[in-house]
């Protein structure tokens, strides 16, 4: 009789725990609750008793009344690894999906926690160093798996937590509130952060860091500035810093001549980081929802490669960027002289261009046989470039030369140079002749500068010769072509 009562008050006992925890009374007890099982109609569904098992006071302690103290079976023998499919009151890992999650576990669960997990037991996570002997088991108090800022060991390193709060914010939230100015946690986001709305560390995300960030994968930012970049939650809209919409990335200030505008970013920079794939496109012509054709503003031909705004075609002018110079005189050679012919590896789209310095760099075509073709700034004269035969020019900025009589400026006597003369009896008539007696600049004219990138010389130099010389291609008769002082036929 006593073992009856006993049963009996057991059962009472029993099912009023099942009851309490399920909310399930006699009037809704035919409808939801199942005898057969002891639970509520749909209990074995891992959402129905997995939520009030994890998140409510002693959720996990109710289920060892009947379940037992390790859920092997207890008063029911029923064991919960039958579903779970490992020896634990909750599935296997992962624990980080959405159905899963143990981020939402309420901390008063912790005693049940440890009877697996004191110190880190049957975790990857560590806490360092181990709560002292005696300390009540928490989730947050180094008991168990976390730290006592109830993240594991080195959370604070932004290359952690930061790749897991972009996958999901809103775990931040659980405890840091929705703001992320606390919440339970009572310690606030922006110790670290920007401030209020900032999600994103401070101070370099500023520039550039969220730049790069937004270049990589722009619709990440309207997981917290919204669909249209115009604010979400607490976060600023993308206008507050930027110019009329999400596409234009520079800052207000960006079209004014002040600090910040694109004409002093591009003197420090170049145009390199404006021709990409997100903003003016490969040749700032623009792209389609993005960055303008940057011909909207400036004038020169984007496709041919030239400028034309900034200076002349060729420069022409006084002050910097549009320094005549002998810029005229040069382009005026032929076609294959350019400005990468003089200025490699400047052209636009480079780092050099525009960078507030004249980048003389020489093309190695151009190297004389005595050395590396060079520019000095300080006179404003180059050096060792074949096309001078190697000699040191006049000053690019003042000096003058004809090259119609200022032969020797370029062209010495001997084989140092690719341009030196030597042939036949030069030797003899230089020292008591100018080159023009014997060769006719206009005749000269016609080769002498088709192509300078050349080591050899252009045209044929029998030619270039004066028709007084009276040279048959082996021997001349300058006397009988009324040169005076000269002498008569002779071989060369």
């Amino acid at each position: 009789m006593e073992k009856d009562v006993q049963y009996a008050i057991g059962l009472m006992i029993f099912f009023g725990i099942i009851m309490l925890f399920t909310g399930c009374s006699s009037t809704n007890k035919e409808s939801s609750f199942s005898p057969d099982t002891g639970h509520a109609v749909g209990w074995a569904l891992a959402d129905a008793h997995g939520t009030p098992a994890k998140t409510q006071s002693n959720g996990f302690a109710s289920c060892q009344s009947c379940h037992g103290a390790a859920f092997s079976g207890g008063i029911v023998k029923i064991s919960c690894f039958t579903c779970h499919g490992v020896n634990a009151p909750h599935p296997s890992a992962s624990w980080r999906g959405a159905a899963t999650t143990h981020t939402n576990t309420n901390p008063d669960n912790a005693s049940v926690c440890a009877l697996c997990h004191t110190n880190g037991a049957n975790s990857s996570i560590h806490p360092s160093p181990p709560a002292p002997s005696g300390t009540s088991p928490g989730c947050f108090n180094n008991t168990l798996c976390h730290a006592a800022m109830g993240h594991p060991i080195g959370w604070s390193d932004a290359n952690q937590h930061g790749v897991t709060a972009e996958q999901d914010f809103s775990a931040c939230k659980t405890c840091h509130g929705t703001t992320y100015q606390g919440g339970s946690a009572v310690t606030t986001c922006y110790q670290c952060h920007n401030g209020p709305g900032l999600d994103h560390p401070a101070p370099a995300w500023v520039v550039p860091d969220h730049k790069t960030a937004a270049l990589a994968n722009i619709t990440a930012c309207q997981k917290c500035h919204g669909s249209n970049y115009a604010g979400g939650g607490a976060h600023v809209a993308c206008t507050t810093c930027h110019m009329e919409n999400q596409t234009k990335v520079h800052m207000l200030a960006w079209y004014p001549d002040v600090q910040l505008n694109h004409r002093a970013y591009t003197l420090a920079n170049g145009t390199s980081t404006c021709s990409n794939a997100y903003c003016h496109g490969s040749n700032l012509t623009g792209i389609a929802l993005s960055g303008p054709s940057c011909s909207t503003c400036h004038s020169w031909p984007f496709t041919s490669g030239t400028c034309g705004s900034c200076h002349g075609i060729p420069p022409a002018g006084t002050a910097f960027p549009d320094i005549a110079g002998r810029h005229a005189v040069h382009a005026g050679l032929g076609s294959y002289i350019g400005c990468d012919t003089c200025h490699a590896g400047a052209g636009s789209g480079t780092v050099k261009h525009q960078n507030g310095n004249v980048d003389v760099a020489i093309n190695t075509v151009y190297n004389a046989e005595s050395g590396t073709a060079s520019f000095n700034a300080a006179s404003a004269t180059c050096a060792n470039v074949s096309c001078h035969g190697g000699q040191t020019t006049t000053s690019w900025l003042t000096g003058t030369l004809d090259v119609n009589t200022q032969c020797t400026s370029c062209h010495a006597s001997g084989t140092a140079q690719y341009n030196s003369y030597n042939s036949g009896q030069h030797s003899q008539h230089v020292s008591r002749f100018a080159c023009t007696v014997c060769h006719d600049t206009t005749k000269l004219a016609a080769n002498h500068f088709t192509n300078l990138g050349t080591q050899a010389m252009e045209g044929p130099a029998a030619s270039t010769i004066n028709s007084a010389v009276n040279y048959n291609g082996t021997s001349c008769d300058p006397s009988a072509g009324g040169l005076t002082g000269c002498h008569g036929s002779h071989d060369w």
